[in-house]
């Protein structure tokens, strides 16, 4: 006599579920669900070492149920647990779904009289395995994508703080207790989606109004500019350009990078900011002072373009936003945050943000073919650093190619 634990698991078809995977890659996707289908680390272990014994061919071909016949006592002996401990974590393997249970009447097991541990129920689930996965991986990149929202944030204050410290400007207190007041890195690594990002967008409205102020503060210094000269002219005019335009340098001022990188440290227990404290440029850009920001949303990509119409009029945006849309940009092109992290290593801010809206420009047009958008960061990282790169060169480029679209 044969009793069964889990009812008709032995009569439904494992391969319903689509493209059977191997047994290694379903032993991995398990132990990757355990904790969200409440196993332990015990349960987990043992239904390692049941599928291990499995043959490898009965999770691939068509109609196979793979099955561990090993007896209790023989599993208990591998795994280095009592018989009791055992049983225990095969029962929490049925009731979470995972595995079906076929025993003789005396308990025991055998490929003769089909009795043992199956895994059908885990082909069968692999599927829906791996969409939770999937979510849960988009949740944790959305996190780490907030969390780096924060970080640009914060270093765009820290930056106009000090600028309007250094004036006297009243604004510097407020702003400097406002941004006392935001949680640490460890903190925003403990909050959920919601509340990070409810967090994240009152950062950036503090941003954005603080940037603002240090705009007018300038613009209405007497002062003159630092920047008379564009680097690209209106191409309607009669002006000629020059592709020779000074290589814009690295200044003292360059923001201190944070590790937030969205693969290296997402999962990471702690993550510290790094204070920008003292650095006003960690909120201006050259290529803005020269272009003007209407001639710079002109030259962006499709993409580039929308994420900062979301932001302010054209004639009203700041370094802020067009950083800003470059996060966003490098999270829709599938740009990895570490290649933003390599570039701030050897370039400003600026010419990072440059970097990514120059290629944003180029995927947007139908007649260039960037096959990897990080990997071209990652080219013009490496040309900057061999003092080969040339973003006004660039930035003309995009200038003639949008004039000859037009007149075309």
């Amino acid at each position: 006599m044969i009793t069964t634990s889990v009812a008709l698991e032995r009569h439904q078809s494992p391969e319903r579920a689509g493209p059977r995977l191997c047994r290694d890659h379903l032993i991995s996707l398990v132990e990757r669900v355990a904790p969200m289908l409440g196993l332990s680390h015990g349960a987990t272990h043992i239904f390692r070492i049941m599928a291990s014994l499995t043959k490898p061919r009965d999770w691939t071909t068509a109609g196979g149920d793979p099955c561990c016949y090993a007896a209790q006592v023989e599993l208990a002996r591998v795994a280095g647990v009592s018989t009791a401990t055992l049983r225990r974590h095969e029962a929490g393997l049925v009731a979470a779904g995972l595995v079906g249970k076929r025993v003789a009447a005396n308990g025991s097991r055998s490929s003769r009289h089909g009795c043992g541990i199956f895994f059908g129920p885990t082909i069968r689930r692999a599927a829906k395995f791996q969409s939770r996965l999937d979510d849960l991986e988009a949740v944790r990149h959305q996190h780490a994508s907030l969390r780096g929202l924060r970080s640009i944030h914060k270093r765009h204050l820290n930056g106009a703080i000090a600028a309007m410290a250094a004036v006297g400007h009243p604004s510097a207190s407020h702003y400097a207790q406002v941004i006392d007041e935001w949680p640490d890195a460890g903190q925003l690594h403990r909050m959920d989606i919601s509340e990070l990002a409810a967090h994240v967008e009152a950062a950036d409205n503090s941003s954005r109004e603080a940037v603002r102020i240090v705009e007018n503060i300038e613009n209405s210094s007497v002062r003159p500019l630092n920047f008379e000269r564009p680097y690209i002219q209106d191409t309607t005019q009669e002006e000629s350009l020059s592709c020779s335009a000074p290589h814009i340098k690295r200044n003292a001022g360059k923001p201190a990078q944070d590790n937030l990188d969205s693969d290296a440290s997402a999962d990471a227990p702690q993550c510290k900011e790094k204070d920008d404290v003292g650095r006003s440029a960690a909120c201006k850009s050259e290529f803005l002072a020269r272009l003007g920001p209407q001639r710079l949303y002109e030259l962006a990509g499709d993409g580039f373009q929308m994420y900062l119409d979301a932001r302010s009029d054209r004639e009203q945006l700041t370094f802020h936003d067009f950083v800003v849309a470059a996060h966003h940009v490098m999270r829709d092109r599938g740009i990895n945050h570490s290649a933003w992290i390599e570039a701030m290593e050897l370039m400003s801010e600026d010419e990072a943000m440059i970097c990514v809206l120059i290629i944003d420009a180029k995927c947007s047009d139908p007649t260039i073919r960037i096959a990897s958008p990080g990997g071209y960061l990652r080219a013009m990282v490496r040309a900057r650093s061999a003092d080969k790169l040339n973003l006004v060169g660039s930035l003309i480029g995009l200038s003639e190619r949008r004039r000859d679209m037009t007149t075309a």
